[in-house]
């Protein structure tokens, strides 16, 4: 004979009851101690450990008896069932509390029983699940008795098959022969897009002295930090060009300028943004010209003498007053007098002409900051209807710029810096995005982009003004601004061991990425990932005050790694919505405003307001997809009197989604 106790516990872990189970002479029996007429509470077996895994995200197995529960606890998951077996009306609806918000594997039995059982528990659980599978044990492929259980299943195919088989399942159970899925679309509303969630962004990748600015002037100007940061980090890849570059791997090195695209609605305080940050640099630009406006204007006096006396020389030389070498020495003079140009860091709504200019005149490189898109409308051709991205191409990879024209001087660029922050408004940014000639000619594949979650609509007027520590920043901006000035030399920053051991990672990853990506798009950007990446790391490096001599670790490099793979779940967003029919647009548009509207429910009236210009089966397309994706759910109206008002209740979770 063969005893087996199991002890059922309360939610309290508390003991309620022993079931206990005797095999002899090949039959089995059950009872329970004390006598189930004396329990008044029949709780599910395991309940504590079913509780916790719940509260905590972990799936939950329903089997059909204790044997099970062990079988499936010995193999690693957790695991459930009622006391009284499989049939017809033995899950109780007590049981259904315990499982809210849960993901669930329903597994009994394969016989009549099991399956009634299974049915019910289905159907219970639902309605207050966030997924519920089902799984035939038959399909796994082994030969089970015409009861079998899971238990039967280990015991025939081994644990480690079958748990990988279960692993599986679970992780993707769409279309699996024998596996039924339920999804509760109002517990877990699914994207109306078939894109993947946006990364957050963490401002835990910045260094500790940053972080602080950016956090604290975030909160200041009641905006989303991604806005402070990426005019920081573009403001910081200016600085540090032409005079620090990162060597990836031995042969590869890579510059520091970045090209960061943040795209934010109308109202969102983009140029508050770029003036305040930017000031240290305007500030730095405005003195130094000061203090050397004697010398720019001497500079000015000779280059003209200097042109002078060559135009004059090469007259004499026509009339034989003068000789072929006192033109060549003129000549020569006039090339090697260095011109002290005014300095100028920024620029906004510029030409691709005055652009290569400027950056000729200032050491190759220079920044483009702003609050509107207007040097990407104007290289696409807003003036000239042609599009010229030559200087935004070899500007980022810092190929070398020459420009001669008949009526000025030729531009030589060697190493070109230009490094952008640009501010746009979403429908700019999608017409950025959606431009096939900046895609095809990779100008793309150089953005960063970041679409911040607006704030619009939960600012407030009266705030705790926190220190925004603009001194620090100030100071970090003229270190690194006085540094370019003063060292003419360049120097080129490595990984340690571990950093570089990363970064081969880093770059495997990537590749895979690269074998499987399908756009074309994506692709040319996930070409320059490593290259972003790298960057990005350099920029972050000496943004922690760091020594030119210490090498950047791997804390760094990861940190730069998940930002780097934060703008690229941006652009896969980015590429969804543009590939999104009419109804998904739509229907985006509109949870947008409800959001903002902070309501908690609405009226069909008022939805169909946002979509005036559609016809009437296209408004009920966009409504059917908010309620199939789970934003929205028809509430009946008690409190109408008369013809009965359409009322539907805004999922709560959309203000944490979206």
């Amino acid at each position: 004979m063969c005893k087996k106790v199991y002890t059922y516990h309360d939610a309290s872990g508390k003991k309620v009851f022993e079931k206990i189970r005797v095999e002899k002479d090949g039959g089995k029996s059950f009872y329970i101690v004390p006598k189930l007429d004396d329990v008044i509470e029949r709780p599910l077996y395991h309940l504590p450990q079913l509780i916790q895994a719940v509260r905590i995200g972990i799936p939950v197995f329903i089997v059909e008896g204790e044997k099970d529960v062990e079988t499936l606890g010995k193999i690693g998951y957790v695991a459930t069932c009622n006391f009284d077996g499989g049939g017809t009306g033995k899950w109780k609806s007590g049981y259904n509390q315990y499982f809210v918000g849960a993901n669930v594997i329903v597994m009994t039995d394969i016989d009549t029983a099991g399956n009634q059982l299974a049915d019910d528990i289905v159907r219970n659980l639902c309605p207050i699940a966030k997924q519920v599978i089902k799984i035939d044990l038959n399909s796994y492929g082994v030969d089970l008795p015409p009861n079998g259980d899971i238990s039967d299943l280990v015991l025939s195919a081994g644990e480690e098959k079958v748990r990988t088989w279960l692993d599986n399942i679970v992780a993707d159970p769409v279309d699996r022969n024998g596996v039924e899925m339920y999804h509760n679309p109002w517990i877990d509303p699914q994207p109306l897009s078939t894109s993947t969630k946006p990364v957050p962004y963490n401002v835990m990748w910045l260094p500790d002295n940053i972080r602080s600015y950016v956090t604290n002037t975030a909160k200041l100007l009641q905006v989303p930090t991604e806005m402070i940061a990426n005019t920081c980090i573009s403001i910081m890849s200016y600085l540090l060009s032409k005079c620090y570059y990162i060597e990836v791997r031995p042969g590869w090195v890579e510059p520091s300028n970045l090209y960061i695209l943040t795209s934010a609605p109308s109202g969102e305080r983009k140029s508050v943004v770029v003036s305040r940050i930017v000031k240290p640099l305007l500030e730095y630009e405005s003195k130094w010209n000061r203090d050397h406006s004697i010398a720019i204007k001497e500079s000015k006096r000779d280059h003209a003498r200097l042109l002078t006396e060559l135009q004059q020389a090469m007259e004499k030389e026509k009339s034989g007053e003068s000789t072929a070498d006192e033109v060549e020495k003129c000549r020569e003079a006039l090339q090697n007098h260095n011109i002290i140009y005014q300095k100028r860091m920024i620029a906004d709504d510029i030409t691709p002409e005055k652009l290569t200019t400027l950056l000729a005149k200032n050491n190759g490189k220079i920044l483009i900051i702003s609050g509107e898109a207007s040097f990407l409308e104007v290289i696409g051709g807003r003036y000239s209807n042609k599009i010229s991205l030559d200087i935004a191409l070899k500007g980022y990879s810092g190929e070398a710029i020459r420009v001669d024209r008949v009526s000025r001087d030729e531009d030589i660029i060697d190493d070109p810096a230009l490094s952008m922050c640009i501010f746009t408004q979403p429908l700019m940014t999608e017409s950025v995005y959606s431009n096939e000639v900046y895609s095809n000619r990779g100008l793309i594949a150089r953005i960063l982009l970041s679409c911040p979650q607006s704030l619009i609509g939960t600012r407030s007027f009266l705030i705790d003004e926190p220190d925004a520590n603009d001194n620090d920043w100030a100071e970090l901006c003229n270190f690194f601004l006085s540094t370019a000035d003063e060292k003419p030399a360049v120097e080129t920053i490595k990984f340690d061991a571990e950093a570089r051991c990363l970064m081969g990672k880093i770059y495997d990853r990537i590749e895979q990425m690269l074998a499987i990506d399908e756009n074309e798009t994506l692709r040319s950007f996930d070409a320059k990932l490593c290259g972003h990446i790298a960057r990005l790391a350099l920029v972050l490096h000496f943004m922690g005050y760091k020594s030119p001599l210490e090498d950047i670790d791997s804390k760094t490099l990861q940190s730069a790694a998940d930002m780097g793979f934060y703008f690229r779940s941006q652009l896969l967003s980015m590429l969804s919505q543009l590939g999104a029919d009419n109804t998904t647009k739509t229907a985006q548009k509109i949870l947008g405003k409800l959001k903002n509207e902070q309501i908690n429910t609405t009226t069909e009236r008022e939805i169909k307001r946002f979509m005036q210009s559609l016809e009437a089966d296209e408004q009920a397309k966009v409504i059917g997809l908010l309620v199939d994706k789970g934003w929205i759910r028809r509430a009946d109206d008690t409190t109408h009197v008369g013809r009965p008002s359409v009322k539907y209740e805004i999922n709560p979770l959309l203000r944490e989604n979206m």
